[in-house]
C-alpha cells in the first residue's frame, strides 16, 4: 500500500514538473521572439541613415550631410514618439 502511494505521488510530481518545464520553454521562446523583434527594430533604426548615405550619389562630404540629416530626422521622430507616449499616460 505504501509503495503504491509513493508511486502515485512520484507520478503526480513528475507530471507537475514536466508541465512547468514545458510552460517555461514556451515563455522563453516568446521572450526570445520579442528580443529578436526589438534588435531588428533597433538595427533598422540605427542603420537607416548610413544606408541612405551609401545609396546617395555624390562625393563623400555630401553623403555625410545626407547621413547627418537623416539621423537628425530620425531623432526628431523618435523624440516626438516618446513624448506622445508619455503624454498619453499623464
Amino acid at each position: 500500500m505504501l509503495r503504491h502511494m509513493l508511486r502515485h505521488m512520484l507520478r503526480h510530481m513528475l507530471r507537475h514538473m514536466v508541465h512547468h518545464v514545458l510552460h517555461l520553454i514556451v515563455q522563453i521562446g516568446r521572450s526570445s521572439d520579442k528580443t529578436t523583434i526589438k534588435w531588428r527594430s533597433f538595427a533598422g533604426s540605427v542603420l537607416l541613415a548610413p544606408a541612405l548615405a551609401v545609396l546617395t550619389p555624390g562625393i563623400l562630404s555630401f553623403k555625410a550631410i545626407v547621413a547627418a540629416a537623416a539621423a537628425a530626422a530620425q531623432t526628431a521622430f523618435f523624440l516626438a514618439k516618446a513624448e506622445c507616449a508619455i503624454a498619453s499616460r499623464v
